[in-house]
């Protein structure tokens, strides 16, 4: 996911966007995710085991910390 900054120009319903996109990254933290998800303690568990196994290519990607905390790349649509 790749954000563009205000130097991102519309025109006539056509963006045109810089050639170097800044990537945006919102830090999600684990537990109070899983407890605002309400999370069942088995899940949890799954999902500790998943980020601990997952290939370091993908641990990079997201940031995964000791804690499970990760980041996650936002989006946001507009429609009309």
């Amino acid at each position: 996911m790749y954000w563009y900054t205000a130097a991102s120009i519309v025109t006539a319903g056509t963006a045109q966007c810089p050639s170097s996109p800044v990537r945006a990254q919102s830090h999600i933290e684990f537990s109070a995710w899983v407890a605002r998800m309400r999370t069942p303690a088995p899940r949890v568990v799954a999902i500790r085991s998943l980020w601990s196994t997952a290939p370091d290519e993908v641990r990079q990607y997201f940031d995964v910390q000791e804690d499970g905390s990760f980041k996650l790349d936002p989006l946001m649509v507009e429609a009309q």
